[in-house]
């Protein structure tokens, strides 16, 4: 509530303060100060990537749950299925886990439809990163679904899917990040290890033809826990602002996600790539006390921005 003149006047007549800022005046100038916008310095030295951090998980500031297939925490698996397979299905969840290239096929190496790479996990989920090592020349479409109860298999809508449903051209990390469904229940799939776990497929819808099949070298789940830089007030990130000593290449622009890792919630920010300062406009809600997280999920892949900072422009709730 902001105080009108009258009662700013009010104020200063009920409760003067000779020689000084009086009562009223005092309270609409500690008002507006409030209401400002305030920023979060997150420093950036050295060089970044969507591969940097203490796990190589791009995480820039902060620590996020950024789970390896079989981590004892976690119980993560990765699977092929194969609808016309005997056995039908194939783990690679110890594939999956380290740094090979090309040792995980999502798909069998004559895929037809309905086949599919499941990603499961005891703990709900919400995205997964992908080291796509060999790019697919498929003439298919390829969906997202998910376990929804009694084990129907539901369509879902990524809010942000770099890897095309592993179909993306071209090769790396890319990041795949949804909402969790209301409905979303741990099931265990039929013929298969994946017994009660939360479960994201990438599925053949339609087929016609494959020269080259996807392969992935390596994944992650992403998992909203960590610890994060705290907001001091309650109120919404409305934009980064970017500076850089080192630019990046000219190959491609470079992804960012702030993730409010208290609430689970998340959103993205686009670099230009070869510029030094940019402002990004964005949206993400903050209470006082959560914490954020800042994470790195696409590069140049040439050169990279380094040494610099990011501040977080957050718009504080009117008081």
């Amino acid at each position: 509530m902001s105080l009108s003149v009258d009662q700013i006047r009010r104020l200063n007549v009920m409760c003067p303060v000779a020689d000084r800022v009086q009562l009223g005046t005092l309270l609409s100038a500690l008002e507006t100060q409030l209401n400002r916008d305030y920023d979060l310095v997150f420093p950036l030295p050295g060089t970044l990537g969507a591969d940097v951090g203490a796990d190589g998980d791009g995480t820039l500031v902060g620590d996020l749950a950024l789970k390896n297939p079989g981590d004892a925490t976690y119980d993560g698996v990765v699977a092929q299925y194969d609808a016309n397979g005997s056995p039908r299905v194939t783990d690679y969840t110890t594939e999956a886990a380290n740094a090979t290239a090309n040792d995980v096929l999502p798909f069998p190496t004559s895929p037809a439809q309905y086949d599919h790479a499941a990603f499961a996990a005891a703990v709900k989920f919400f995205g997964l990163l992908v080291n796509i090592t060999t790019q697919a020349n498929m003439s298919a479409t390829t969906v997202w679904k998910y376990s929804g109860p009694s084990g129907a298999l539901s369509a879902l809508t990524p809010l942000f899917d770099a890897s095309s449903a592993l179909q993306v051209a071209g090769t790396g990390w890319k990041l795949m990040t949804f909402e969790p469904p209301a409905d979303w229940t741990a099931v265990a799939m039929a013929d298969t290890l994946l017994d009660e776990r939360y479960m994201v497929i990438c599925q053949i819808s339609a087929f016609a033809s494959s020269t080259t099949e996807p392969l992935i070298g390596q994944m992650k789940f992403v998992h909203a826990v960590g610890d994060g830089i705290p907001a001091p007030r309650t109120g919404a990130v409305s934009k980064l602002v970017f500076n850089f000593n080192t630019v990046s290449g000219s190959t491609a622009n470079s992804e960012f996600m702030l993730i409010n890792v208290t609430q689970g919630t998340w959103t993205f920010f686009t670099k230009t790539k070869a510029t030094q300062f940019e402002e990004v406009a964005g949206a993400l809600a903050v209470t006082a006390g959560d914490e954020l997280v800042l994470c790195q999920v696409s590069e140049d892949g040439s050169t990279e921005f380094a040494d610099g900072f990011v501040n977080v422009i957050v718009t504080p709730t009117a008081v």
